[in-house]
């Protein structure tokens, strides 16, 4: 599986959980210095409440893509509108 269909996978995981979640790549990986053994970084962005259900639900599917591709799959989600003020710790 190349880069492409990879986050393409990654994005519909997401979007089955969060359909309005926006997905933004960090890390080596969004650089191009990742090594073959290299994780995936991604920020997930969803507008309301980041409760540990929401969480879990999106994880859960990203879980699931790691077993079927062999690739590590990191996620931080988040608050659309907490991450973009500017009152961060």
């Amino acid at each position: 599986m190349n880069r492409e269909e990879l986050l393409e996978q990654i994005k519909e995981a997401v979007h089955q959980a969060e359909p309005d979640a926006e997905i933004i790549l960090y890390g080596c990986r969004s650089r191009g210095d990742a090594l073959s053994e290299s994780d995936w970084d991604f920020l997930i962005l969803v507008d309301g409440p980041v409760s540990d259900e929401r969480t879990d639900r999106i994880r859960h599917r990203l879980y699931e893509l790691e077993w079927e591709t062999g690739e590590v799959i990191s996620s931080i989600v988040r608050n659309h509108d907490e991450w973009n003020s500017d009152i961060r710790i």
